[in-house]
């Protein structure tokens, strides 16, 4: 396993640790604070993560439709009659 996966993974593991240890224990251990400091930020980091993906799903899908409709228009028309635009 590698990757981002791993860092769900880990993340989940850590989260999962902190709910059955009660929120005492784990200011006890001096991961409250990391945990107040960096959720926020991995949450806007896998936002834009998502985000990205889905933009650029999106533009490769946007970017095949344009080739299907200027090969279609093309080859729709005669090649002695090109218009300039």
């Amino acid at each position: 396993m590698s990757g981002p996966r791993r860092l769900w993974i880990l993340g989940a593991v850590i989260v999962a640790g902190g709910l059955a240890m009660g929120w005492d224990q784990l200011v006890i251990l001096g991961i409250a604070p990391m945990l107040v400091t960096l959720l926020p930020c991995l949450l806007m980091c896998g936002v834009m993560c998502l985000m990205n993906c889905k933009k650029d799903k999106k533009d490769e899908s946007a970017t095949k439709s344009e080739a299907v409709t200027q090969q279609a228009h093309a080859e729709g028309a005669p090649a002695s009659s090109k218009e300039t635009v």
